[in-house]
């Protein structure tokens, strides 16, 4: 299993993929699905929101961290 940095992540994804078509689906999210969603979100967090770089920075490294967890499944 590859495991891939936060900057890997927020890159994995072609931009295109960001943005998702509302479905009226029901089912669960497959794995794949989920980390889509998972790199869509770090990408708008990390580009996106006005503040990123004013976060402290143990913040932002806690947040990298956790969501490169979530991503690579290493977080129950």
């Amino acid at each position: 299993m590859e495991i891939l940095s936060f900057d890997e992540i927020v890159n994995s994804i072609p931009f295109e993929e960001v943005t998702h078509p509302e479905t009226k689906e029901t089912s669960i999210m497959t794995v794949h699905d989920q980390k889509r969603e998972l790199a869509s979100l770090a990408r708008l967090i990390s580009r996106g929101h006005a503040g990123y770089p004013l976060w402290d920075t143990s913040v932002k490294n806690e947040f990298e961290e956790r969501l490169s967890d979530m991503y690579n499944g290493l977080t129950e």
